[in-house]
């Protein structure tokens, strides 16, 4: 299991979401070879941690929607009372529009298609920038 919440500093910060350690561990290596520093968290209790402690300086947050003590639809909405203007990438299994009409808030997100790489990384991270 991912530990609860990890913090690494100094460079761009960005939060991943996600319970399962092996696709953690390769996000976070992907997202760190792309530059940025990786916040952890393998529950939305953790993540919400993160947010409202300290995720003002956030690039952005990639988010799992199987978690396991939330769904990461509710997680997004409670995030994004926090902070309105953080962007996200939705990671899942679901097809795009499947998770277009799940997901209530629609301002900066993207979505990137489980099982994903560091090519499917970076379109998701340009398709937030397009935004």
């Amino acid at each position: 299991m991912v530990s609860e919440i990890t913090h690494v500093q100094d460079r761009r910060r960005v939060l991943l979401v996600e319970d399962e350690m092996l696709v953690a561990m390769l996000a976070a290596d992907n997202l760190a070879e792309l530059g940025y520093d990786v916040a952890e968290a393998s529950t939305a209790r953790a993540a919400m941690e993160c947010v409202t402690s300290g995720g003002v300086g956030l690039a952005f947050a990639v988010v799992d929607l199987g978690l396991p003590d939330k769904p990461g639809e509710a997680l997004i909405a409670e995030m994004r009372s926090c902070q309105p203007d953080l962007p996200i990438i939705v990671a899942s299994g679901y097809g795009e529009e499947f998770l277009r009409r799940r997901i209530a808030v629609k301002k900066d997100i993207a979505f990137l298609g489980k099982p994903y790489d560091l090519a499917g990384l970076k379109d998701a991270i340009a398709a937030l920038s397009r935004r």
